[in-house]
């Protein structure tokens, strides 16, 4: 056993011990019998009234302790961040650096159509970040296209991001429209 793994069967076991709720300890014990140390130390982490309503929704079967916590805690997430309960077939999402952790606990594939498409706003230094979050929200990258601040012909590090994703195993590209191909064709050095 890891040093690791180690540690986390000692919080686990400390946290069993603090229970009086026979079902409860069960719960935190049972994965730790079974060789499995996370989900009981996932578990052992959360208030009482958390660890009891994954008991009740397990229906027995341990297996279901990590399905059944994420679903809790996406439930949750929803509650303490108002979104609209409509299904959109366009998401359009801007992020900064301070606003990040909090909303990439938002479950938004859940508010997007089977065929609907994501507009994320970011900055490069944040890119590896979003690509990772636009997979954990079900989302397929797609493509992602560049609004420079400054000057086009001028380098600039100000630049933005802008990733486009879909809820579509297969995403067909739509015929650029004649009027940004022609500002393309002029606003372009050498276009």
């Amino acid at each position: 056993m890891s040093t690791s793994s180690y540690k986390k069967a000692r919080k686990v076991n400390q946290r069993i011990n603090e229970l009086e709720d026979n079902g409860l300890k069960w719960l935190l014990q049972e994965p730790l019998d079974t060789g499995d140390i996370t989900p009981g130390y996932n578990l052992s982490n959360k208030p009482i009234g958390f660890m009891q309503e994954v008991h009740d929704q397990i229906d027995g079967e341990i297996g279901n302790v990590g399905k059944v916590i994420n679903e809790i805690e996406k439930a949750e997430i929803k509650k303490e961040i108002p979104l609209p309960p409509e299904k959109y077939q366009v998401i359009y999402v801007e992020y900064g650096q301070e606003n990040h952790e909090q909303s990439s606990q938002i479950p938004l594939g859940d508010y997007g159509e089977p065929d609907s498409v994501l507009f994320l706003w970011t900055t490069p230094p944040m890119l590896g970040h979003f690509l990772k979050l636009i997979q954990q929200w079900g989302f397929q990258y797609k493509t992602a296209f560049l609004w420079n601040k400054n000057l086009l012909n001028k380098v600039s590090a100000r630049g933005e991001l802008t990733l486009v994703a879909s809820l579509l195993r297969k995403c067909r590209m739509l015929q650029r429209p004649d009027a940004g191909f022609t500002m393309s064709r002029t606003k372009i050095p050498g276009g």
